[in-house]
């Protein structure tokens, strides 16, 4: 068998013929050279002095004694000085160019033909796992934990397919009778399996490897069959967080082993915490199918007690301190999910009167000191800017249902003016993402008649009028919104006179017109209700005045001439026919732009009649 793997053996000759090992024989006594001899030859000083020259013996050992039956022993010995080796980081790129890593993962690792490469004799098979896969697989661990041209490597020699047969033989154990030994192997060659994954798959060109093979249903059975094991749960949803962020990888992961990982270690395991929630949070990020069948394992209660359990060690933490750092990643993730299972209609108010959303004005208030520029942490840093735009996007898909009027009084935590101060500095945020949110926030309080009281009283609808004049379209649309709401105030309505807030809504109207038509019919709305809420109280001031009113009157004539027609276009066309742009304006919007421009104008014609004005006609 020497013989026949000689000529694979490359540089074995120099450095037996410059007498660095103490054997005897020239190049071809080192060929026909046994296992004995080559192991007796591992365990010399000269073994110790030269890692490159033990590294060489090394793979000749390996390649020898996975030829010959009953050679585990001699494996293990063996792949433990490779073990020791890999260790030293110096080393990292002797494994690739000495041909080590390839030699480990062929010879050692079965592609599922259970025969030896290149030599046409089956390998021998066992029940048991062999102890020197675990330094086997620690061993590239090591070496391509942060060497992209070794993980390269590794990649191209198959092993993806390697350690995916290796998952199946090692799971198929753990499901049979086994004793508590050969458990112990099987957890460990499982914990080293999965961390050669993780750094393997930095790269996403290797996606649909993992993919090909099962790897996601793969670590989901691993997890589930040792759920109490925080190393191995730890590697496995480390590659799972990655596989993901890709939505083939999203449909084929499985909740409920990551859920049963979370109930087991969400006290004691921060970074499990922190991977298992970023999973679930992009599993629920667009599916509502997934939310639901997500809360029926269990998952809404779960995070819910693990999201209070972790902010409360966040509020107990010292400013700036290690422990509120370790805090606050855990905690944007634990939010997101909660924020992201809230959106199911049947999940929010479930969610709302949880303890968790007891704690979230409490988590912002301390995330808001810590970006105070007087604070210690003065900059604040991105950590903390993305746990208070979770916060605030949580507090508002939670604060939509309060309005339902279900269990006020639990549910009233969020609607209190306490939420309101901590949410008023992210209106003016420089992160136009937490502003859009706090709008939101606001858009949902300004239908609770008895915070809008509140809000005028804080002077939040002058905020507003402000807004009106944002350069993100979201940020005023929902100004709009919120003004909406509140011109039924007479405090109100008397300050977007003051303000002059007509002429900026006239101006969105002209600017957004019939391109635009959602904006447009925000802004009409706004002019509309603060018009007939004006009629119907007896203001003494009309808030649209005669110079804004000619031409606000003017423009909707126009806008709604074109609008009509384009109407009536969209209806001649083939309805069945899919937009071809997500941006493409649709039949709806231009309908529900023509009902409140045609309401708006009615209702500054009417003002007019009544005021005993008049104007030139226009068009129906």
């Amino acid at each position: 068998a020497a013989a026949d793997l000689w000529p694979k053996i490359d540089q074995v000759c120099s450095f037996a013929e410059r007498g660095t090992w103490a054997l005897q024989g020239d190049a071809n006594a080192l060929s026909r050279c046994g296992l004995a001899d080559l192991r007796a030859a591992l365990r010399s000083p000269a073994a110790h002095a030269d890692a490159l020259a033990a590294l060489r013996v090394a793979r000749l050992g390996i390649r020898l004694a996975a030829c010959q039956p009953d050679q585990d022993s001699a494996l293990e010995e063996i792949c433990e000085v490779v073990y020791a080796i890999a260790s030293e980081k110096s080393f990292d790129d002797a494994f690739r160019t000495e041909n080590i890593i390839e030699t480990l993962v062929l010879y050692l690792l079965s592609d599922g033909t259970d025969a030896a490469p290149n030599l046409g004799r089956p390998r021998p098979t066992s029940a048991r796992l062999p102890r020197h896969l675990i330094f086997a697989l620690g061993s590239l661990k090591f070496v391509t934990q942060e060497n992209a041209e070794n993980q390269r490597a590794l990649a191209t020699s198959g092993a993806i397919g390697r350690l995916a047969n290796l998952f199946e033989r090692a799971l198929a154990l753990s499901e049979s009778v086994a004793p508590a030994s050969d458990d112990q192997v099987v957890s460990q060659t499982l914990v080293e399996a999965s961390a050669i994954l993780r750094s393997v798959i930095d790269d996403k060109r290797r996606l649909q490897q993992f993919l090909s093979v099962d790897i996601v249903g793969l670590l989901s059975r691993t997890i589930a069959s040792f759920p109490d094991h925080a190393e191995l749960c730890f590697n496995c949803v480390r590659v799972l967080s990655k596989l993901s962020m890709a939505s083939k990888g999203r449909a084929a992961i499985l909740p409920g082993p990551l859920l049963s990982a979370l109930r087991h270690h969400y006290k004691s395991h921060a970074g499990l915490c922190v991977r298992i929630s970023f999973i679930l949070g992009n599993l629920t990020t667009a599916c509502n199918e997934t939310r639901l069948e997500l809360a029926k394992a269990g998952a809404t209660d779960l995070v819910a007690r693990a999201f209070v359990f972790h902010s409360r060690a966040y509020l107990e933490s010292d400013p700036g301190s290690k422990r509120e750092r370790d805090r606050e990643d855990l905690l944007t993730k634990l939010i997101r999910v909660i924020a992201n299972l809230a959106i199911h209609e049947d999940l929010g108010p479930r969610l709302l009167v949880s303890k968790a959303a007891l704690q979230l004005p409490a988590v912002l208030e301390r995330v808001n000191r810590s970006l105070e520029p007087e604070s210690e942490t003065a900059a604040g840093t991105a950590r903390q800017e993305e746990l208070a735009l979770n916060t605030v996007a949580c507090i508002t898909n939670l604060s939509f249902y309060e309005d339902d009027g279900r269990r006020r009084g639990e549910a009233a935590v969020l609607y209190t003016s306490h939420v309101v101060q901590l949410l008023l500095p992210y209106l003016f945020a420089d992160n136009i993402e937490a502003a859009a949110e706090a709008v939101r926030a606001f858009g949902n309080f300004s239908r609770s008649t008895e915070l809008q009281n509140c809000l005028s009283a804080l002077r939040v609808d002058e905020a507003f009028v402000i807004l009106l004049e944002h350069t993100d379209r979201e940020v005023v649309l929902g100004a709009c919104g919120v003004l909406t709401n509140l011109v039924s105030l007479a405090e109100t309505r008397a300050m977007m006179v003051r303000l002059d807030a007509v002429p900026l809504l006239v101006k969105i109207v002209r600017r957004a017109g019939v391109s635009d038509p959602e904006m447009a019919t925000r802004a009409c709305m706004v002019l509309h209700n603060l018009a007939h809420a004006a009629s119907r109280e007896g203001d003494n001031e009309q808030p649209v005045q005669d110079a804004h009113r000619e031409l606000l009157l003017r423009t909707l004539e126009e806008l709604l001439d074109i609008a009509r027609d384009m109407d009536g276009a969209e209806e001649a066309s083939d309805e069945g026919s899919p937009s071809e742009s997500k941006d493409e304006i649709g039949p709806t919007d231009l309908t529900s732009f023509i009902d409140v421009a045609s309401a708006l104008m009615a209702k500054l014609e009417a003002a007019d009649t009544a005021t005993g004005g008049s104007r030139r006609s226009h068009k129906k």
